[in-house]
């Protein structure tokens, strides 16, 4: 069942910065926590709770007045917030308290408060001011730590003693999980990361050894532990392992990184699937598969933990539940689906039907077409810059508008300030831009306006929306594209915003990738305005890049097969029924093409899954030839005249073929004066058509007058 999980973890390490000292230890003092010890009860966190008291202080030390900033960048930020003013995210409040120890030590704690949740793009500018390129380390010591609209920078040397006292109150009293950093731990997590690549567990257990270091209360020690004895197979060492360091984080003792708490937490459920304990291991690995996909980490393993959890209910029988997760499984990562294909703990799953078809052991029955999607009705309000505004009575129960931005990146923020792509460009801190990225002139929204939405659970991300005097210009749209996402194309987690822009109106939404709030906000768009606002479904991401795999590799079979086994997961997703068209075409089904093609339209049009527009005119195109090829031509040419339209509308390369297949279709009805029209504007537009004309057996009947003949002479 479990696969190494050597790779998993050197990804993990890396992200988490275990390089030369980049991840913290701890603060001496804190008593180990049991395993059945209760988390902490936080006491109520404020501006004015949070600053330490004269009273509170360990003997030796005291608050003194000034800066003590150990580093120019932390005094710089708290004397003027830097990018933060010009971002128009300043904080609402801040204060200063310098300590000094009896040694000679001193340092500064910095506390800003802003209007709502610290801001995702302000984390990272904090960042990058005090550490630049890289991460904090010996040599730029500043700490940052953040609770929901409270932001520390903690300006002290490298595991200073006085800093450590700090953090450990935050913790104790407030909950706030803010890290540990011990300099000797460090230095032996940079030699078990040397060490990690060469996969021999028992090296790296004597390493672990060798640094003499008590694991009691160093929850990354219990984690290598508990990945090292998991490599080896010894089930019960892993467990005891993981459940140290998961306990150590859930008490504050030692927190960890947010990947690797989860992490250790999903090691565990799998050591209990190691060990049978599998109503434990379910319990275990439900949740950690929905803190992960929580998380948004960058290293997203959660389809490991569907198959871990898969192979458990599966080995209780709860068959049902064990095919949603293994699907889950497969199709996000290709390497479970190799695996469940072998595994011991899914031998009785693989002689279920359902099981067989999942793994495309067996075919799957041909996917019934479902009900026609009901059109949206049409707008209940003008399209107005006041009325696209979202009105705090619209939000979900418990959902909030807040001041300010909370935008995920710099360039969403630096572009609601200044829509100057000189500018902004010059001056950019988000991704390369690509090479040929070009500067169009800078047009000046008539009004502009931020809205920033908070969940209940302080997930957060803001709506920026621009009203300008004429329809939005494609050079600021294509520029925006570059300077939002850089060579990546299009949104990532990192940077996730998307653009979408209707007649004047040019929004901006700048969520977490996939988030629940800004989906809300789109759906809001297409049900009200009719506001062509494609969805992002994360969910379906891993499983389309399987199908899109077999569409490239012309692969009609597989195509078809992954579409027919995975069919309600995909009945409202519209390029999924685009594809399927493409893979029925291919295989010179036109009636099940048309009908795939026709239901991708029907799904865009009703707006319950928009499409790109080069989709949007893929799926006419392809219908109308269905439809030709079916010998319903006249069904086929109003078909073909949508497409022929929205190519011209939104410049699609390939118009031409519209225009041509529109020309056959005429011709097939005899209406000749109308396709050899029709047939010189695709010549026109593109040469070879000629050549495909000549042989065309469309034309076979028109090639006999002398008009076609003229025109298709060389």
């Amino acid at each position: 069942m479990r696969e190494s999980r050597r790779t998993c973890v050197v990804a993990l390490l890396v992200l988490t910065g275990i390089v030369h000292g980049a991840v913290d230890g701890g603060a001496v003092g804190c008593a180990a926590a049991r395993a059945d010890e209760p988390a902490p009860q936080a006491a109520p966190l404020s501006f004015e709770a949070a600053p330490v008291r004269p009273d509170e202080l360990p003997a030796g030390t005291r608050i003194v007045e000034g800066l003590r900033c150990v580093s120019l960048a932390a005094k710089e930020f708290y004397l003027d917030p830097g990018y933060a003013g010009s971002l128009d995210a300043p904080p609402v409040r801040k204060s200063i308290q310098s300590f000094e120890r009896a040694d000679g030590g001193s340092g500064s704690v910095l506390l800003f408060e802003y209007a709502g949740a610290v801001p995702t793009f302000m984390q990272r500018v904090i960042s990058t001011s005090l550490w630049g390129g890289g991460g904090r380390c010996a040599a730029t010591p500043d700490e940052v730590v953040v609770q929901g609209n409270l932001l520390w920078i903690l300006s002290f040397r490298y595991g200073d003693p006085t800093a450590e006292w700090v953090k450990e109150r935050l913790r104790k009293r407030f909950l706030v999980p803010a890290r540990r950093t011990r300099p000797g731990h460090t230095t032996a997590e940079a030699t078990i990361w040397k060490l990690m690549k060469s996969a021999d567990s028992r090296a790296l257990i004597a390493a672990l050894d060798a640094t003499r270091l008590d694991l009691a209360d160093w929850s990354l020690g219990s984690y290598f532990r508990g990945e090292f004895a998991a490599m080896s197979n010894d089930w019960p060492a892993a467990e005891t392992a993981y459940r140290r360091a998961a306990d150590l984080h859930r008490t504050l003792v030692d927190p960890l990184p947010d990947n690797l708490a989860w992490a250790a937490q999903d090691g565990l459920g799998n050591a209990l699937v190691g060990l049978k304990k599998y109503d434990a291991a379910a319990a275990v690995l439900v949740r950690s598969k929905a803190e992960g996909r929580a998380l948004r980490l960058l290293h997203d393993d959660t389809p490991h933990t569907a198959y871990a959890l898969a192979c458990a209910l599966a080995q209780l029988g709860k068959w049902d539940d064990a095919l949603r997760e293994l699907a889950d499984a497969v199709d996000g990562d290709a390497r479970w689906f190799k695996l469940a294909l072998t595994d011991e703990l899914l031998a009785a799953a693989r002689k279920r039907p359902e099981f067989r078809v999942l793994l495309e052991l067996d075919p799957p029955p041909r996917a019934p077409l479902p009900p026609k999607p009901s059109a949206l009705a049409k707008p209940t309000e003008p399209v107005t810059f006041d009325a696209l505004l979202v009105k705090a009575a619209d939000l979900p129960a418990g959902w909030t508008l807040v001041d300010g931005p909370q935008c995920m990146s710099t360039s969403a923020a630096t572009f609601f300030v200044t829509q100057d792509p000189m500018k902004i460009a010059a001056g950019s801190a988000g991704p390369r831009p690509p090479s040929d990225l070009k500067m169009p002139a800078a047009p000046v929204p008539v009004r502009k306006a931020c809205q920033s939405i908070v969940r209940p659970d302080g997930s957060a991300g803001s709506v920026l929306l621009f009203e300008y005097r004429e329809a939005v210009d494609e050079g600021i749209a294509g520029f925006l594209r570059g300077y939002f996402w850089g060579e990546d194309g299009g949104p990532t987690d990192r940077y996730p915003e998307e653009l979408l822009t209707s007649g004047r109106y040019l929004f901006v939404f700048s969520f977490p990738r996939g988030d629940a709030t800004g989906e809300w906000v789109k759906d809001r768009l297409r049900k009200r305005f009719r506001i062509v606002a494609p969805r992002t479904r994360l969910e379906l991401v891993p499983l389309m890049k399987r199908v899109f795999a077999a569409a490239k590799a012309e692969d009609a079979a597989l195509g078809l097969r992954i579409l027919d086994a995975r069919a309600s997961k995909l009945t409202d997703c519209a390029f999924a029924w685009y594809l399927r068209g493409e893979f029925c075409a291919g295989k010179a089904d036109p009636t099940a093409s048309e009908s795939a093609y026709r239901r991708a339209i029907e799904l865009h049009d009703a707006l319950v899954d928009p499409l790109p527009d080069g989709i949007v005119w893929a799926s006419l195109d392809g219908q109308g030839m269905a439809l030709m090829q079916r010998k319903k031509c006249a069904e086929a040419l109003p078909v073909l005249d949508r497409a022929k339209a929205f190519a011209a509308e939104h410049g699609i390369a390939n118009a031409s073929q519209s225009i041509y297949n529109r020309a056959c279709a005429l011709a097939l009805l005899k209406r000749y004066d109308e396709s050899i029209a029709e047939l010189k504007v695709a010549i026109a537009a593109r040469a070879s058509w000629k050549d495909q004309a000549r042989d065309d057996a469309d034309f076979a009947e028109a090639r006999k007058r002398p008009d076609f003949q003229a025109l298709l002479a060389k």
